[in-house]
């Protein structure tokens, strides 16, 4: 028989429709962030911000998510002071938010924190 083409799904494209399906309203994308991920969250058809600084593609997901039916959502390229403390005030706020980076941020990494 004929065979059916599957098209190939990425981790990002499974990220991206998880995304959507929770609900989230936009994703913050700061300066780097990795452009498979941007690229398959503009095809699931989430509005995109770009934001220049990670720490504050942090803070506004953190107020997107703490104001919103859904947990606020942020793309960082890297880890810096300023996520750190986006990342504390919305964990004292109680507010949801999902940061994808490539890797974790350094205060939730260390032992000593």
């Amino acid at each position: 028989g004929a065979r059916v083409r599957v098209d190939e799904v990425t981790v990002a494209d499974v990220i991206a429709d998880g995304l959507r399906r929770a609900g989230a309203a936009r994703v913050f994308v700061a300066d780097g962030a990795d452009a498979t991920l941007v690229d398959a969250v503009r095809a699931a058809d989430l509005p995109i911000i770009d934001v220049p600084r990670a720490g504050a593609a942090c803070a506004m997901a953190a107020v997107t998510g703490r104001l919103g039916e859904a947990p606020g959502v942020a793309i960082v390229a890297a880890d810096d002071p300023a996520v750190r403390d986006a990342l504390t005030a919305a964990a004292r706020d109680h507010a949801p938010v999902i940061v994808l980076a490539p890797r974790p941020p350094v205060c939730f990494s260390s032992p000593h924190v």
